[in-house]
């Protein structure tokens, strides 16, 4: 049997992962950051690039689409959403290389909470006012790897996924070198994130009818009927005209996180922000702690969930949980 190839390589100056992402931001260009935090859930931060393949999953519907569509097997009626995702997988092994940071290559994405109806029969009972996929994942070969504690940034391609990884890791060098940061400005600033007008929070329930699900939950548990009971507020805002991207920047001077995302997802979805996190997905396979990164968001659901958006990057249907497997 053939092993899989390992990763190609280089080995480049140290640059700050915002930005090198704000050099190569395009659909499917993802952000996974530690800002700030110890070095055994805060060692890594990773850009996959330039996704193969775009997976989308919504009411039971499939789609594959990207450069790679045609040669990845047509969809099969009736399959799982998990079970077509490992044979996506499964259709360009790789052989990672131990010396570099774990994520090398793979897929990226995110799971709404609504996945869970292809997991449990539970009724379908909120209203799905955002129609964003249940499950949507890109397929990367092209990776940057930051490593914090070292001060060492790769740029990795996989061969044999596509034609050219040679050119690939070039342009990749070519950009990280050649890479002059912008100074950053506060999004009201000149020249920020442009916009203007005040940003008005919204609150989907009023606090009067808040308070009352509150106090009639406190009853519950007080009479012995429950235990626990996760109660949400949607709280979203319109930007004005101002970036999503200049948002996540600002809330990293702020209040830097060592699970932090940005996703630019495509039409639906222009930015996923998630800096103020202190949840780890859980280590990749049997890697302990310290070797994982798995940035972890808990997005608003269809009023079920407590964290905010606004209309320009809200993550979904549900609340929202990101990772990536290489």
């Amino acid at each position: 049997m053939t092993t899989p190839p390992s990763p190609s390589h280089e080995a480049l100056p140290w640059r700050e992962p915002a930005d090198l992402y704000e050099a190569c931001r395009a659909p499917g260009a993802m952000l996974l950051e530690s800002a700030r935090g110890p070095m055994r859930i805060a060692r890594y931060s990773f850009i996959a690039m330039e996704p193969y393949l775009e997976y989308r999953v919504k009411d039971g519907h499939a789609s594959i689409t990207g450069p790679l569509a045609d040669e990845s097997g047509i969809l099969r009626p009736g399959e799982h959403p998990l079970r077509t995702l490992k044979r996506l997988l499964a259709a360009h092994p790789q052989t990672p290389d131990p010396a570099l940071p774990p994520f090398q290559g793979g897929c990226a994405g995110m799971f709404s909470y609504e996945f869970v109806h292809y997991l449990e029969r539970i009724p379908r009972t909120p209203v799905d006012d955002l129609g964003v996929p249940d499950a949507h994942i890109y397929f990367h070969d092209r990776v940057y790897a930051f490593d914090h504690q070292e001060r060492t940034l790769h740029a990795i391609v996989q061969p044999g996924v596509r034609p050219g990884h040679a050119e690939a890791l070039a342009r990749m060098s070519e950009t990280a070198r050649g890479l002059t940061p912008t100074p950053w400005e506060h999004p009201g600033g000149p020249g920020g994130a442009g916009g203007s007008g005040a940003i008005v929070i919204d609150h989907d329930t009023p606090e009067e009818r808040y308070t009352e699900m509150v106090r009639r939950a406190k009853e519950y548990i007080a009479a012995g009927d429950i235990f626990q009971a996760n109660l949400s507020l949607r709280v979203s805002a319109s930007l004005q005209g101002r970036s999503p991207w200049a948002l996540y920047r600002t809330l990293g001077r702020i209040n830097p996180s060592p699970f932090a995302c940005y996703l630019d997802m495509g039409e639906y979805v222009s930015g996923l922000v998630a800096r103020a996190s202190r949840e780890c997905a859980g280590p990749r396979g049997g890697d302990p702690p310290d070797r994982g990164h798995a940035p972890a968001r808990r997005g608003r659901g269809r009023g079920r969930s407590h964290a905010a958006g606004t209309p320009t990057e809200r993550e979904g249907a549900g609340r929202t949980h990101h990772a990536h497997r290489p």
